[in-house]
Formats: structure tokens, sequence, C-alpha cells
């Protein structure tokens, strides 16, 4: 037995534990790479703009159009300029405002020109150079560490300006704290993480629910087909690999239906098949061993010289009398076995029904005239598509069975009426009516409405019988009843 969700259990935390571990793996990634790429970013930028910025400022010929600029390019790149002239005097005038501090709240570089007491800072990172200032002042830098203070640089750019204002100036250039993002990411660190997961967990529901979800319904649909539970089918009509799967399975559950309920009438039929063998040969033993029996006692009779057959000139007329009637019961029983043959093939070919109502009319005519029976029959042409040896039979037997029954001097209907969808044969004639509770009996083998079983006026009881397995084995509809004349036959040909 499949555990029902235990699919959906293992993909929801699958499914989560994929989408966190991704989470925190982007948490890690940008709190191990977001200081070297802003760096990079920063400095690529910078010299990109510093070279705009050089090339913009060596063209300026007033000195107001060069403050203008510095400050422009100072503003927009968040950059501190330094203007030094051709004697490596420090520009004030012609530099940005760059007073600032490191992160320990120390005083970066201080730079004192030669016309004020101004104190400027100069924060330079990655460079090893020894600078000079008008005034004697000294800056030895070395791996973007100033000895003098101890402070880290950022970024620095020295670029020569070729005019009558500027000789050469140096850029430089402040990250964001960095350290203090860092800071900031991992106090924030459980909060994100908090809402990723959730997020996740929801995420992971839905998907999990969403994917295994047919999955599951074709599981619970597999555990029916094998109760064979009947309209047990998953019914996923999706165009993916589960919906071609499932209509696979239902359409392979459908045929083995199917199969199934074929295997179920033929195993059915079967059974009513040996069954009604089985009541047949019983039957045909008891028609077959009254007359042997009347016929032993006679013969013994006469061999002893006993009684009454002494006469035996009149019991041998009675002994052969009993012995066509056992002949014409063996051959009934033939018949009635040659139906049964599951060999027995038929030839299907039009046939005209007038034809064979005369010729089973020009069989009986020596009994109906016998009887004065008066046969009525409707002109008609039709033409029906069946085996003609076996429907003659059957006509036969039907209207032997009419000739039989009818009071001398009746008459006997032979109709045929058509429909848009069927047209019906009925052949029937005025007799006794037969009580309901025996209609269906007389499909019996063997059974006759005279209850003295006296065969030489009720027959064998095989002809109804023989009828009945010659219909059902040509698929012709058929009913019986009794009507206000006496006792009506119907076929039904489609």
């Amino acid at each position: 037995m499949i555990k029902r969700k235990g699919i959906f259990r293992k993909t929801f935390i699958f499914t989560s534990l994929i989408i966190t571990l991704v989470v925190v793996i982007c948490f890690a990634f940008l709190y191990s790479f977001l200081p070297d790429y802003y760096y990079y970013s920063k400095k690529t930028n910078l010299k990109k703009n510093a070279e705009l910025f050089v090339q913009q400022l060596t063209n300026i010929e007033t000195v107001d159009a060069s403050i203008d600029l510095i400050s422009e390019f100072s503003s927009k790149n968040n950059s501190e300029v330094m203007s030094f002239d051709t004697q490596n005097h420090f520009l004030p005038e012609l530099s940005s405002p760059f007073i600032s501090f490191n992160r320990t709240g120390n005083l970066a570089i201080k730079i004192q020109s030669k016309d004020s007491e101004l104190p400027e800072a100069v924060i330079i990172k990655k460079s090893d150079f020894v600078y000079n200032n008008a005034n004697g002042m000294e800056a030895n830098i070395e791996n973007g560490n100033m000895k003098q203070t101890g402070v880290e640089a950022d970024i620095i750019i020295s670029k020569s300006i070729d005019n009558s204002f500027v000789s050469h100036l140096m850029i430089i250039s402040t990250l964001q704290p960095i350290d203090e993002a860092k800071s900031i990411i991992i106090s924030l660190m459980p909060v994100l993480l908090t809402i990723g997961v959730l997020i996740a967990l929801i995420a992971a529901y839905f998907y999990a629910k969403q994917l295994t979800k047919p999955i599951i319904t074709i599981s619970e649909a597999t555990e029916k087909m094998q109760k064979m539970i009947p309209g047990a089918l998953s019914n996923i009509h999706s165009k993916d690999e589960l919906g071609i799967l499932s209509e696979n399975l239902d359409s392979m559950y459908r045929s083995l239906c199917v199969t199934i309920e074929n295997l179920q009438l033929e195993m059915a039929y079967a059974n009513k098949l040996e069954q009604s063998k089985t009541s047949f040969m019983r039957a045909a033993s008891h028609e077959l061993k009254t007359p042997i029996a009347a016929l032993n006692g006679i013969i013994e009779g006469m061999i002893d010289h006993v009684g009454i057959y002494k006469d035996k000139e009149k019991y041998l007329e009675e002994s052969k009398k009993l012995i066509d009637r056992l002949s014409a019961l063996v051959n009934e029983i033939l018949n009635a076995a040659a139906i049964e043959n599951p060999q027995l093939t038929y030839v299907y070919e039009p046939v005209e029904i007038a034809t064979i109502l005369d010729e089973a009319l020009a069989y009986y005519q020596l009994f109906v005239e016998e009887k004065e029976l008066d046969v009525i029959v409707e002109k008609f042409d039709f033409v029906y598509h069946t085996d003609e040896k076996m429907f003659l039979n059957i006509i036969s037997n039907i209207f032997s069975n009419a000739v039989k029954y009818t009071e001398k001097g009746g008459e006997i209907y032979i109709s045929l009426k058509s429909n848009e969808d069927i047209t019906v044969l009925s052949i029937e004639n005025k007799c006794d009516h037969i009580p309901e509770d025996q209609l269906e009996r007389l499909f019996e083998p063997f059974y006759t409405m005279d209850d003295s079983r006296d065969k030489s006026k009720s027959g064998t009881g095989l002809g109804l019988y023989i009828v009945k397995r010659s219909l059902e084995d040509l698929q012709i509809k058929y009913k019986i009843e009794n009507t206000y004349l006496g006792f009506k036959f119907s076929l039904f040909l489609t």
C-alpha cells in the first residue's frame, strides 16, 4: 500500500531545502564579494570619468570655468580633486573641499598650503609613492597605508594637465563604509533568512502540491483499478507526460474492463450452454427411455406369449409405431445437437421472405387440407439478409406448431409490417390461450402443453427449443403472446 501524501511530503521538504540553500548562498555571496566588486566598479568608473574630465579641463581657458568643472566632477563622482602648479604647489582655489576622517575618527592627511592654514585631507589606497608639497611636508604611502598616520587610503589617480592654470592634479575617491554595510547585512541576516525561509516554505508547498497532485490522483486510481472498482479513472487531461500516462492508463483500464466483461459474458454463456446441454441430455434420456421400455415390454410379452401379447400381428404394428416414434425423436435430438455445435457456420445472403413462406406452406399443405384450415397470407415483397436454410427451418417449425394446435376449420394469419427501423413477421393461429406462466416454458426441451405427454398428439417438444436456439444464433429477436384470436409468434427483422 502506497502511503498517501508521502511523495508530497518528500517533495515539499526537498524543495524547501533547495530554496533555503539558494537564499543562504546568495547572502553569503553578497557578503563575501560585495566589497571587492564595489571597489572594482568604483575604480573602473572613476578612471573612465577622470580621462574625460582631464580632456575637458585641458581645453578650458578661464579659472572660473575650471572651478565649475572641478566642482561638478567632484560632486558627481564623490571624489576630491587636488590641483598643483608647475612648481608642485598646491592650488586650493582650484581644488575641491576634501576634508575627511577615517573610520576611527582620526584625520587622514593634513596638507597645509603656503597661503592658508586650511587643513586638507587626502585618502589614498593601493598605491606606493612619496608626496612632497610646497612646504616640504612629506607623506610616505606604501601598499595603501600612510606610515605617519596609519590611515588606509582608497583610490588615487594622478593626471598631468597642460594648461595655464594647473600643471597636474590628483583625484582622490573614498569608498562607502563597506565594513559597516557588512555589519548591517550580518545584523539583518536572521530577519532576512526568516523571511526567505517562510517564502521558501510557501513556494515549496504550492509547488509540491501542484507537482504531486496528478501523481497522487493516478496512485489512488490505480489502487481502485487493482480492486476492479467500476469507473476507477484518473481523468488527468494535461498535455505533459503525466497527462499522457493518465490517458494511457485510463485507456488500458477501459480495455481491461471490456475484456473482463466479455470474458464474464462468455463464461456465463458457456455455463448456460453447459447447463442447457446437461438438461437436454437428461430430458433426452428420459424421453428415449419411455418408448424403449414400452417397446422392450411388448417384445418380451410376445416372446413369452403372455396374455394380450399373444396377438403378435397387433403388437408388431404397435412396435413399428414405437420405432417410428423413436426414429423421429432421435432425428429431433440430432437436429437440436447440431444447433448446439459451436463450429456451425451460417451463410448470410439476401432471402425473399415470400419464397420462404411459400416453401413452408407447400410442405404442410396436406395437413392444412386435412384439418380444413384457412391460411391467410398478406402479399408483401421483403428481402432479408440471413441464412436461408436455417431461416426456412425456423418458419417451418413455427408454422408446424400453428397447424398442429389450430382447431379444425380454424384460421392462421401470416402478416408482415414494416416501419423505418424494423420489420415484424407474425404468424397467428386460432387456439386456446396458453397460461402466462407457461409461455416461456414452451422453449424448454421436451416440454409440451399436453399433460398426458402423448407425443403422438403434442410432438417431441423440441421444435420450439430448436427455433429459439436458431433465432439466438441468427441474432433475431422474437416474441410470443396470447391474442384475441389465440396465439401469435412474432419475429423482429432488423
